[in-house]
Formats: structure tokens, C-alpha cells, sequence
């Protein structure tokens, strides 16, 4: 089998026997035999080197990536295919077959009836590819070579991810039941978790919502077997998945002494289901608890050794299985080594001080268990190993001493995080616009080709696309792609047969991307190629702060391609609020570029949470004024998703007004408020979803003004006198009372200077004309007009013949842009068989339609 792509030529040996064949390749070092049973729908790939060997279903994306003939059959069986005659290859005679779909040619077949497989295939990809076998030789194949020898192992594919467990379908308790700190269970309405605790250390109590409905959760401290009366308890509800909440106790005893001293937490769950922890977190000594799912982030003191034992807790198996990850920033040194330790098990690993590590990281993936955790960092050399003791009701097993664990070879793969996205691309009208004399549709097929080409195999990807059946119609949204498996040909064909026609929604396009993607349970990504700004009277801002902050790890990355410098500003707002990239795209190659790293960044795996983050400090001016851009510098944690906020200063977990994720960088820009006051800069913890860090901060008067007329009528040209700071990108703006700063029917930029002139709404009613601050889309201040309504006339002819000139009287507002039409009855006023602009004067000379019928003339 020859295979040629982009000027590559590689040969591998197949081997066919009926219903069965062999194919031997090399991928990455290894010798890979493929072998595939089409009766039984079977591939197995097996790895010789290895003793190992995968077994999926033939037509599985898996499959089809490492064999053409698979993925010929597949296309084959689901797209459109038209015969092109016969044609002799290699001896043998072969019916030529053409697959295509929706106008797209994507593969030539030659096959043969004494042929298992096509004899050759060339696939319509840039560059092409093309697979042929030559050398065909006639005789007897054994049938050794398709079985698989006894001492290989079956391995389930590494692309193939085993889906979490319901939280609802596993154990959790019901009644009372009763541990010592650290540990964690999960908690069904009418549970309760009572957890002794070290009185003279420090107690954190995290509690995380599983289900997609509420849960409802108290907790309350006791001492010596009372409840702490002078300790205040506030039932707490968790409304959506993944929530969560912490509380802490015994952390002031160097102010308040003993008064508010906890022995003993009991954590109650009334409604719902709940992961609760109940961990002691310190500086010499530590006592935490891995959950499972996420990463224990621990910063250590360099100059001192460290004993780490574990306890294995799994609440669904008999083994917790991670890595530990322990490393010397400074000299950039580190160790990875992998574990598994039984329940009730312990394990120990000593690191000693002159290996100088400051960070250790726990990671146990979701589904791999459970652990108890005890880290030892003594000021003095590193006693003998401190015996964790389990849970009541676990036995430890007998041990003379810890065994030790073997450091694993440098290189191990981290836990693969299954990259899950939606891409959104623009098919509104304005994507006809040219580039360098090539349309920017053609220009964005052809990369996005690329890009299909090059998605990874394990991506759960979706395409959505806006704008592309329905002139003027904001619901013109489709999902030509449901989130799944790559299907490159099938992907790469519907976006060959996009053409684009409408409008630019895209809040809501982010929105059902969102919802598509099951944002509030899975990490999701969406990617938003537009070539101009929302023209659906939403503001895409609001959402994405919306979605970030209800999803679990949502975020939007956004391509402008071919747009200005204030449009960019507008844009980029939707990566900025959900700690996305925003990148400017002007041509082919530079869209080419920002998708790729656009797609690298999906591909990232999210950064490990820290767990105990200790306080963050926050700097900035003491004050600013309203609506000015501002900078803040930090220093915290920087766990993913973390952010700075400004907020009021009063009640202490008010609202946050504005926010930047830590992830942008160091110092963060901010914008201040509408509204003088007393306000404050606080750094959210968002694994905890603390506040670690505030600072105060005065907001003080800006000076903004609108003057408008009482009234204009409506698409009259309205002149606007204004006011105010000219941030860089602030904008005047008409839109109906009570809309949101972000909603508008046109637009001016202050740059432009006062007077702005506007364009009234096409819709009589109550507006009012706003001076929007751009950064954050603030309104800093606004006047109210009236819009009236209009009369027009039009008087054309009884009747007229097919394609004959007629003249059409007519009165009318005659503003700019206004035209005459004529269309069938009952069509939307956009439609239209041809027209004239009323700034040509009346009468208005038109054409009558080709087609015989009824029709009507109409002033637009």
C-alpha cells in the first residue's frame, strides 16, 4: 500500500483474506498491525513491542484514523456517490466512484469485485492524498496472521474516555456517620457527616453541589459534644452543579483565644447531594483530603524536608490511583511518580531538604478514587513516619514499615482532560466582503479545511454557524455539527456549502454554543470567528460574564476577522470575561495562525487548582473616577480561574462590578463603576470561591452629557450634542428605555467629536440617546427622545407586463437609504424581486417581476 500526502511517500504491507485483512505500518517508533474483520465490524491494533492490543468497532472514528479503507467505506455508506465508468488498474477491473456531498467532491474509489478493499483512493484534501496498492500478489494468506498470540493484553484505547459516573447511581450516606479530619463523603438528603477535629489547629469545611439540582446544607461547630452557640450557623443552598461553599473555624485563636474553639464539625445535607470535606490545613503540618477530580496543591517551605503520607479512601473501588508531582522552581527541578494504594493502605514518600522543592501536587483523576493526606514539614530533621489513622470502621492493614515507592522515569503523561468545543462561524451577509480581491467566506473555508484536518482525534467537537438561510432573521441559527467524535469529511462538507446571508447574533449563538457543550457540568470551550459586531440587540459582554460564572469552565475565544480597531475593543470583551483569547485576523494566513493557537489553547489542559490558597495582597489607587480604566497589581495564588473584582464595599459579599482574570497577567485592568462610592478590590479565590484579598478603593464624579431633541421621526438623522471623558472606543448610542447598556439600534463614536449624528429607529416609540463608556459598557449618562411615526404612499399601475418598465408615484419620508419595491405579497420587507432609492425622486421606475402573478409595490 503506497500512501502519498504533501509530498510524502510511505509503503506499508497489507495482506487480504476474504472478509478479513492485515495491514503492518509504523506510527511514532512502533510497528502497528491493523488487523480488521468487516464481518464482525472489528479493528484490532496491535502493538507487537508492546504485548498489547486495542479492539473498537471498524467504523469507529478511532479506527477510521488509522486505516483509508475504513474511512472510504464509512463516506461511502453516508454521503451521496455517482459512478464514473470503468478503469483497469494492476490487472484487475474497477468501477471509478465519485463520493460527494452538498456540491463538494471529497473522494475518488477504483474497486474491484475480487477486492476486499479499494484498489485505490484519492481524497479531495489540501494537499491531496492518495493510497493505492501495487505489487498485488495471488496465493494462500494464513489465517495465524489475524489471531492474536495468548500472552498479548487487551487495553481499552487511550482516545477512548470512560464517562464519569452519575453522582446520583453511586453510594452516599444517608444517615449518621461519624470520622476524624481529613475526610470526605458524599452525603444524600437527610445525611449527616460528624468529623472530629484538632481544636488547636485550623478547620476548613468544603462542600460541593453533584447534581444539577439544589442542595440545601448546615454546618455546625461543637465543642466537648456541644453546639457552639456563640458561633453564628446559616444554612446555605447550592443551586446548580459543581457550587460550592467554605467555611472555616478555629482560625483566630491568636485574637479570640479559646472562645470559638471547634473540636468537632457535623455537616448536615436536608435536600440534594453533596461532596462534603472536612480537612486541616497548616504551614509545619497539613491534613488534607483529595476528593477525587482534582489536583492538591500544596507550596512548601524550600528549606525544609517533607514527609507525605497517604491513606487510599476510595468510596467506589478498592484502589486510589494518581501521580505526585514535586518540584524546585528555582533550580527547575522535579519528580513525577506515579501511585496506587489501596483503602485503609498507607504510603509514605520522604523528600529531604536538599532537593529544595517549594511545590507539591497531587493529582487523583475523576473516576481513580480517593486519598487522606498528612505532609510533615518540621523545622528540625524529618521524624519517623506519622501512622494516619483511618476512618472508624476501616481496618489498617499490618505493616513492619511503610514501603517505599519507587521514583517513575521523567516524561510521564499527565491525565488527559477530553477537550470538548463548539466552533461558531459568521455566515452573515457582510462576509462577502473581499480581501485582497478574494471573498472572506472563500477565505475562512479554506483555513477552516485546515483546521478540520488538524483537529485532534479525542476532541468532542461541534460546528455551529450563523446567518447562512435567512436574510435579517436574528433566530438564524444552526448546529450543522452536533458535539462528538470528529468527522472530518463530513465537517469540512458542511462548511463548503455555507453561504452567507443574514444577520450577526452573536450573544445567542454563544449561548446555545453553551448549552450544546453542557456548560454548567463539563469543561467547555466555544470558538467565535466574526468578521463584524452584534447586530441582534443583545449585549454579548453581559452573557459572557453570565456564562462564565455559571459554567463550570467555560470559556470564549474569539477570532475578529478583518475588523477595526474600536470593533476589536467590543469583541474582545467576550474572551475577556471568560478568560479566553481574543486575536485580530486581517487575511488568510493570519486567520490561519489565530485559529491554530486558538485550538492549541483548547488542547491545553486547565491548570492545577490549588487548593489552600493562604491571603492574597492587592495594589492600587485609593481612588479613580467613574468609569475610568484602572490597573491592579497582585499577588496570589493564581489558580485557575481566579480573578480580581471591584465591588461595593458594603455588605462584604456584595456583587462583584468588574473583573479580570489573574490568567491575563500582572497588573490586571480594571474599569470603575457608574456610581461614586465607596467601593473595594477583592482577588476571589474561585476552587474555594473565597475572597483572599481586598483592598479599598473611592470612586469619584465624571462629568457626561446628551442634549437631543424632544423628538424625530423615525430613520431621520438626529444630531446629538455631547459631553464627557472620550475614553478610547465610548460610543453614543440610541436604544429603548430600560435596555441594557450593551443593546443599541445605531451608533457614533465620541473620536467622531459633538455633534454625533445618529439615525433614528425604524419603530416609533420611547428611546433614549446614552453616552456608553466602551470598556465594561457602561452608560455614563443618557437623555430620553421620542421617535414618530411616518406616513408613505405609493401608487403604481393596476397591472404591468412581465419584465416591462412602470413608474410608481409616490410620498414619503425620503430618507437616506429609503427605496421602492415591488415583491410578492405577504414576503417579509426585506425581500424584494428588484427596487429603486426614493432619492431618485418620484416617480420611482421600476421593473415588473419575470414571473406572471400577484404582487405589491412598496415603500421601504
Amino acid at each position: 500500500m503506497v500512501e502519498t500526502h504533501g509530498g510524502k511517500v510511505e509503503t506499508y504491507k497489507i495482506q487480504i483474506s476474504q472478509d478479513r485483512y492485515l495491514l503492518q505500518k509504523r506510527e511514532d517508533g512502533k510497528q502497528l498491525h491493523i488487523i480488521v474483520d468487516s464481518a464482525a465490524n472489528l479493528t484490532r491494533i496491535v502493538i507487537p513491542a508492546d504485548k498489547i492490543y486495542y479492539e473498537l468497532p471498524a467504523d469507529s472514528l478511532f479506527s477510521m484514523v488509522n486505516d483509508p479503507f475504513q474511512s472510504a467505506r464509512v463516506s461511502a455508506s453516508r454521503y451521496e456517490t455517482r459512478s464514473l465508468g470503468r478503469e483497469t488498474l494492476q490487472g484487475f477491473d474497477c468501477n471509478k466512484t465519485l463520493i460527494h456531498s452538498a456540491g463538494q467532491d471529497l473522494m475518488t474509489l477504483w474497486t474491484s469485485d475480487e477486492s476486499l478493499v479499494p484498489l485505490k483512493l484519492s481524497l479531495n484534501s489540501d494537499p491531496p492524498r492518495q493510497v493505492e496498492l501495487v505489487n498485488l500478489k495471488q496465493g494462500a494468506v494464513s489465517t495465524a496472521l489475524f489471531q492474536i498470540p495468548g500472552d498479548f493484553k487487551k487495553k481499552p484505547h487511550p482516545a477512548q474516555k470512560k464517562r464519569a459516573p452519575d453522582p446520583a447511581t453511586l453510594s452516599a450516606v444517608t444517615g449518621s456517620v461519624s470520622g476524624e479530619a481529613p475526610w470526605g463523603r458524599r452525603v444524600k438528603a437527610g445525611g449527616e457527616l460528624r468529623v472530629k477535629v484538632d481544636k488547636m489547629r485550623r478547620v476548613r469545611v468544603r462542600v460541593i453541589n453533584l447534581l444539577k439540582s439544589e442542595a440545601e446544607i448546615v454546618v455546625l461547630p461543637f465543642h466537648q459534644r456541644k453546639q457552639r452557640e456563640n458561633i453564628g450557623v446559616t444554612p446555605r443552598k447550592l443551586e446548580y452543579k459543581g457550587s460550592s461553599f467554605n467555611r472555616e473555624f478555629n482560625k483566630d485563636r491568636g485574637m479570640f483565644g479559646n472562645t470559638f474553639q471547634v473540636d468537632e464539625v457535623v455537616v448536615k445535607v436536608s435536600k440534594g447531594l453533596a461532596h462534603v470535606v472536612v480537612d486541616q490545613p497548616g504551614k509545619e503540618v497539613r491534613d488534607l483530603y483529595n476528593r477525587g477530580g482534582v489536583t492538591t496543591w500544596e507550596r512548601l517551605s524550600p528549606e525544609r524536608g517533607t514527609r507525605l503520607t497517604m491513606i487510599g479512601d476510595n468510596l467506589d473501588g478498592d484502589t486510589t490511583s494518581g501521580k505526585i508531582l514535586v518540584r524546585n522552581d528555582k533550580a527547575k527541578t522535579r519528580e513525577n511518580l506515579p501511585f496506587e494504594v489501596k483503602n485503609g493502605e498507607t504510603k509514605v514518600w520522604t523528600f529531604h531538604a536538599d532537593k529544595g522543592y517549594d511545590v507539591l501536587q497531587i493529582t487523583v483523576p475523576s473516576g481513580q478514587g480517593s486519598l487522606r493526606i498528612h505532609i510533615e514539614q518540621p523545622a528540625t530533621a524529618i521524624p519517623e513516619a506519622k501512622r494516619v489513622q483511618p476512618p472508624s470502621g476501616q481496618t489498617q492493614p499490618t505493616k513492619a514499615k511503610p514501603k517505599p515507592v519507587v521514583k517513575s522515569p521523567s516524561g510521564q503523561s499527565q491525565s488527559v482532560v477530553l477537550a470538548r468545543m463548539v466552533l461558531v462561524l459568521d455566515a452573515s451577509g457582510s462576509m462577502w466582503g473581499q480581501i485582497k480581491g478574494k471573498a472572506k467566506i472563500t477565505i475562512a473555508k479554506a483555513v477552516m479545511t485546515d483546521l478540520i484536518s488538524e483537529l485532534p482525534t479525542d476532541f468532542q467537537t461541534g460546528l455551529m454557524v450563523y446567518g447562512h438561510r435567512r436574510k435579517g432573521d436574528c433566530d438564524d441559527i444552526e448546529m450543522l455539527m452536533p458535539v462528538g467524535p470528529r468527522n472530518a469529511v463530513a465537517m469540512n462538507a458542511k462548511v463548503q456549502g455555507i453561504s452567507p446571508k443574514g444577520k450577526t447574533p452573536l450573544s445567542e449563538s454563544a449561548r446555545q454554543a453553551a448549552k450544546a457543550l453542557r456548560y454548567t457540568e463539563e469543561r467547555a470551550s466555544v470558538v467565535l470567528v466574526s468578521d463584524g459586531l452584534e447586530t441582534c440587540h443583545a449585549d454579548p459582554c453581559a452573557l459572557a460574564a453570565e456564562l462564565s460564572m455559571s459554567g463550570v469552565d467555560f470559556t470564549v475565544h474569539v477570532i475578529g476577522f478583518d475588523i477595526s480597531q474600536e470593533e476589536q475593543t467590543w469583541l474582545r470583551c467576550m474572551a475577556d470575561r471568560t478568560g479566553g483569547l481574543f486575536l485580530a485576523a486581517s487575511d488568510a494566513q493570519t486567520l490561519r495562525d489565530a485559529l491554530f493557537k486558538t485550538l492549541d489553547e483548547v488542547r491545553e489542559a486547565p491548570p492545577p487548582v490549588v487548593e489552600d490558597p493562604g491571603e492574597a495582597r492587592l495594589t492600587g489607587p485609593a481612588s479613580v473616577p467613574v468609569g475610568a480604566a484602572f490597573q491592579v497589581g497582585w499577588e496570589g495564588p493564581d489558580s485557575h480561574n481566579d480573578y480580581v473584582a471591584i465591588a461595593k464595599k458594603e455588605p462584604r459579599d456584595s456583587a462583584f462590578i468588574d473583573y479580570a482574570y489573574t490568567s491575563r497577567g500582572n497588573p490586571l485592568e480594571l474599569v470603575a463603576p457608574g456610581e461614586v462610592g465607596e467601593y473595594e478590590l477583592r482577588y476571589l479565590h474561585a476552587h474555594s470561591s473565597r475572597i483572599i484579598g481586598r483592598r479599598a478603593i473611592q470612586v469619584t464624579p465624571v462629568q457626561a452629557e446628551v442634549r437631543v431633541p424632544q423628538s424625530a421621526n423615525v430613520a431621520a438623522e438626529i444630531e446629538v450634542a455631547w459631553s464627557g471623558p472620550a475614553y478610547r472606543s465610548d460610543y453614543i448610542t440610541i436604544a429603548k428605555v430600560g435596555d441594557v447598556a450593551g443593546r443599541y439600534d445605531n451608533y457614533a463614536y465620541t473620536r467622531k467629536g459633538s455633534p454625533a449624528t445618529l439615525t433614528a429607529p425604524s419603530e416609533s416609540g420611547d428611546y433614549e440617546v446614552r453616552y456608553i463608556q466602551a470598556k465594561g459598557t457602561k452608560m455614563l449618562a443618557s437623555a430620553p427622545i421620542t421617535i414618530q411615526a411616518v406616513s408613505a404612499q405609493v401608487q403604481p399601475p393596476a397591472s404591468a407586463d412581465m419584465g416591462a418598465e412602470f413608474e410608481v408615484v409616490w410620498s414619503g419620508p425620503d430618507n437616506q437609504g429609503d427605496y421602492i419595491t415591488v415583491a410578492p405579497p405577504g414576503d417579509v420587507p426585506g425581500r424584494y424581486d428588484n427596487y429603486v432609492y426614493t432619492r431618485k425622486g418620484t416617480p420611482a421606475k421600476l421593473l415588473a417581476p419575470s414571473e406572471p402573478g400577484q404582487y405589491e409595490v412598496r415603500y421601504i
